[in-house]
């Protein structure tokens, strides 16, 4: 069981699944079996989009999939918000993302490649 606001680190050889299990709980991949709660409640989360709207989502650390993003476009990427206009709200992302990067205690500008 997870709590929330808490760190829990997944570790293992390689191919013991770590990166599969990841893209269960993102909702990249349908489980097999088993199920998924939050709250008690069962999360069915069979799309990334599902998975984000649910609260759970991934940053991948993979750096060369998409080589030139900054912490705050690999923060967002896949679920920016839009405006009215339909335009990426640029400067509150880079505000949200220098507080959660202060809130981490992390002394790195979110505009860091």
């Amino acid at each position: 069981m997870l709590q929330a606001d808490s760190i829990h680190a997944v570790i293992g050889h390689n191919g013991a699944g770590k990166s599969t299990l990841m893209n269960v709980l993102s909702g990249v991949y349908e489980p097999s079996g088993g199920a998924m709660l939050i709250d008690g409640e069962p999360v069915p989360f069979n799309s990334p989009r599902a998975a984000i709207e649910g609260g759970v989502s991934m940053v991948h650390q993979e750096l060369s999939i998409i080589p030139d993003l900054d912490i705050t476009e690999d923060i967002f990427i896949g679920r920016e918000p839009l405006t009215r206009l339909g335009s990426v709200p640029r400067a509150a992302l880079y505000s949200r993302s220098e507080q959660i990067l202060s809130e981490l205690e992390l002394s790195i500008s979110a505009r860091t490649r």
